[in-house]
């Protein structure tokens, strides 16, 4: 890879992406698939939930969404057919770190949805007879969050474990959505909506060079400083919590500390969350579900940024079963290290290696991952790349992983009627 510069108009190479900074300052991302018909487009801003004014979280949540209910010379309507006309389909939202909007289209129609991006980016009339329309769809998730208590527990764990900013609700909260007026709104986008530090990656049916004129036309005209995002702190572990909720089932979940994106263990705990996840072999299944019928479902991911890494367990089991239920799955974590047999791990191997490529062949899926790769790396890695690195992975490596992040002292949370502090089980 030649690293791209930062003068504006810089061209470079990425294996089959092309990189170029807009004269605005917008990163852009492309690449031409050839094998498509369609063109998919993901653009990220920096901004989202962790830098949310205090009294106003979720308002992030608002803002993108009123994005698209209308732009300068086009009603909420009238934008809408727009989309509709060209077969467009569009998504805006707002996350903890950034702003994102995703397209979907023909190649022949992309110009037009490319014209509709920047619209909804630059000159969004966030419209005030919209406002509380949004706000009663987002209080509608809030309120409706107990109705779905696996993910209600989840939102509360990462509450107490991730630190704050990071630890606010991605929901939002139910009185500052209330409090939200589109003064709020056009503060923010003014504060937060900037070219500086944002990411246009496009994939498909397209002509690199093509787009880079296109994309210079359209943005030109967007300007704004560079988004600081909050530095990511300690995260909170070896404690136990509990949530009272009258229901027949009761929800555990439990956090703690993996690989962040670019650790040398990165790779490792992908196949570490294969081998005790990846389907109907996967070792918790096996142990707590298969074996011991201990609970109805069970499953372990790895998540990581660029600022943290982490493995989340959910099972969903009765109170009367929950505490063997996490003892097992606290045991089986434990043991891992130094017990992973080659069938397991080659199976784990030959599953990843499946969902990546699977997960990459859309137009889609490339603008996304690109996308994703350069808001972490500053470069994007070509599937080779990925493909190698998973392959230079065996069980000593996967050991090696378990060593420097071990599942002790994870934080834990159930809900439900059974508090297993009460049984003097906190360790």
């Amino acid at each position: 890879m030649r690293e791209s510069g930062h003068a504006s108009g810089a061209s470079t190479e990425n294996a089959n992406v092309n990189v170029h900074i807009l004269d605005c300052g917008l990163t852009l991302l492309v690449e031409e698939m050839a094998s498509v018909r369609s063109v998919a487009y993901e653009l990220l801003i920096p901004g989202g939930i962790a830098l949310d004014h205090p009294g106003k979280i979720g308002a992030s949540h608002i803002l993108a969404e009123l994005t698209s209910r209308g732009v300068e010379g086009l009603s909420a309507r009238e934008l809408s057919d727009s989309f509709d006309l060209y077969g467009i389909r569009h998504s805006e939202s707002a996350s903890m770190r950034r702003f994102g909007y995703r397209g979907l289209c023909l190649g022949e129609h992309f110009s037009k949805g490319l014209e509709l991006l920047s619209r909804l980016v630059l000159s969004p009339t966030l419209p005030e007879e919209h406002v509380s329309a949004v706000q009663a769809l987002y209080l509608q998730d809030i309120l409706g969050l107990r109705d779905q208590p696996s993910r209600w527990a989840s939102v509360e764990l990462d509450k107490v474990y991730f630190p704050e900013p990071y630890n606010r609700s991605s929901l939002g909260e139910e009185e500052d959505i209330r409090s939200v007026t589109r003064s709020d709104l056009l503060n923010l986008w003014r504060e937060q909506f900037s070219p500086i530090g944002s990411i246009l990656s496009v994939a498909g049916h397209v002509n690199f060079s093509e787009v880079v004129q296109w994309a210079e036309k359209l943005f030109s005209k967007w300007s704004g400083k560079e988004t600081a995002l909050p530095a990511f702190g300690q995260v909170t572990t070896a404690q136990r919590l509990h949530i009272p909720y009258e229901s027949a089932q009761e929800q555990v979940v439990l956090r703690c500390k993996g690989p962040q994106f670019g650790d040398e263990h990165y790779y490792a705990a992908k196949l570490v969350s294969q081998i005790l996840s990846g389907g109907m072999f996967g070792r918790l299944f096996s142990e707590v579900r298969e074996k011991r019928g201990l609970c109805y479902s069970v499953s372990l991911r790895h998540s990581a940024s660029d600022e943290y890494g982490s493995y989340f367990v959910y099972a969903g089991t009765t109170p009367e079963r929950v505490a063997q239920t996490l003892h097992v799955i606290e045991q089986e974590l434990e043991r891992l290290a130094g017990s992973i047999t080659g069938d397991e791990f080659h199976r784990a191997k030959a599953n990843l290696k499946a969902l990546l490529v699977m997960g990459e062949e859309s137009s889609s899926s490339r603008a996304s991952s690109n996308a994703s790769d350069w808001w972490m790396l500053k470069r994007v890695r070509s599937l080779l790349e990925i493909h190698d690195a998973i392959d230079q992975v065996d069980i000593a490596a996967c050991d090696a992983c378990l060593r420097a992040y071990p599942f002790h002292d994870p934080l834990v949370l159930t809900l439900g009627v059974k508090d297993l502090r009460d049984e003097g089980n906190s360790r």
